[in-house]
Order: structure tokens, then sequence, then C-alpha cells
């Protein structure tokens, strides 16, 4: 292939299970079809390794826009990520660090994204994160175009862009308002980030939000 999909700092997602262990979302931005070069293109992790270490893992499933390894530990890992085809792989690689539970920065709070429906655009706004050692010098805001809204992950292009840390309201115009947006930020600092956040719900501006109808429960 003629290029290496792109990452960010801040480009995965991670989710505590219930077995002490968390899975491990990677994003990335792929690269422009026409230069896939080749049949059998992909994009395959290479490399994984833990607090330095080499491991001999797989992820459990992997997309042409993210790929998701599941039941890892609370240790730093490191992924490397190549786009490849019947030739062979680009030899550059993209690489996605995820911090250990003890040196990952908070997330941000309340992340919200605001759609105005008739002009494709969304205004975004979020909390800083709770105070820590850790300083927060940026953030990234994620957006990407899907056919349905969260849960489901999104199989889009993926987009951002780095806002300063006293950003707190982001206004981000898409080509096409009839479609379906995604939208994900994450906290920063010079050396590691909190991962992705994403909005579960879109509020359409100008609307009214109606009062709930009284509703009566006879038995439980």
């Amino acid at each position: 292939p003629g290029d290496s999909p792109k990452t960010d700092i801040g480009s995965f997602e991670i989710t505590e299970n219930l077995e002490y262990r968390r899975d491990i979302y990677l994003y990335w931005q792929g690269i422009a079809p026409y230069l896939e070069n080749g049949d059998e293109f992909t994009y395959k992790i290479v490399c994984v390794e833990r607090s330095g270490k080499k491991l001999a893992i797989r992820p459990n499933n992997t997309t042409r826009t993210y790929a998701i390894f599941k039941n890892m530990t609370y240790e730093s890992h490191k992924f490397e990520l190549v786009a490849t085809n019947v030739v062979g792989p680009n030899p550059n690689k993209s690489v996605i660090y995820v911090p250990s539970k003890l040196e990952i920065p908070n997330e941000p709070v309340s992340f919200t994204k605001i759609a105005f429906e008739t002009e494709g655009k969304y205004e975004l706004s979020w909390k800083p994160p709770l105070p820590s050692r850790r300083e927060i010098t940026t953030y990234t805001i994620f957006w990407c175009e899907n056919e349905r809204d969260r849960p489901y992950l999104c199989t889009g292009y993926l987009q951002w862009d780095r806002v300063p840390a006293n950003t707190t309201v982001f206004n981000v115009t898409v080509p096409n308002p009839r479609k379906v947006y995604q939208f994900a930020i994450s906290a920063n600092t010079a050396y590691s980030s909190s991962g992705m956040v994403w909005a579960s719900c879109t509020v359409i501006a100008n609307r009214v939000v109606g009062k709930m109808k009284t509703v009566w429960i006879n038995s439980i």
C-alpha cells in the first residue's frame, strides 16, 4: 500500500469488564482507496507490547476502522499497526499507546453534542476532567460518519482535530447533514491520553423538550 493508517494519541477506547480486566478498542483513519494498490488489502496489528515486553497475541476482531483486544490487563500496552495487501505491508508502522490504569489521565466530563439539523453543524461541549497530578495539555475531538449512532461501533472514516486545554466548546460542520455522525473526545497529556469518550446521544437544537406524561404503576 502507498500509505499507512493515521492514529492519534487518544484514538483508543477502554471498557472495564467483570473480570477486573479491560477491553481495548483501537481506532485509526484508513488510507485512501487508490493507495491500497493491490488485492487482499487489510489492516493488521503486527506487534503488541505489555509494559515493554512483546506478546504473542492477536485481536479478537479487526475491521477496516478498528480492532478489539478483550480481557487485557491494567498494564500499559503498545500496538503497532500497518496497512498490507497481497504484495506485503507498507514499511511505516502506526503506533497506539494505551497507558496503565495507574498512569492514565482522567476523562472529560459531560461530553454533549447538539445538532443543528438544517446546517450540518454540531456543537460539542464538555467539562474538564477531575483534577489529578497529570496536566491536560490538549483535547482531541473525533468524528466519523456511520449508519447508526452509539452504541454501535463506528465503521466510517475517522477524523479528528486537536484543541487547547482551555477549550470546552467546539463546532464541527459535516458535509452531509442527513447522515449520522458519531463524536468522541479524549483528554491528553504530553505523553498519554484518557482514550475516547463517546457522546451517547444527540440533542436537537431549538427543539422544545416536552413534559413526561404521568404514568401510574398499579403493582410491581
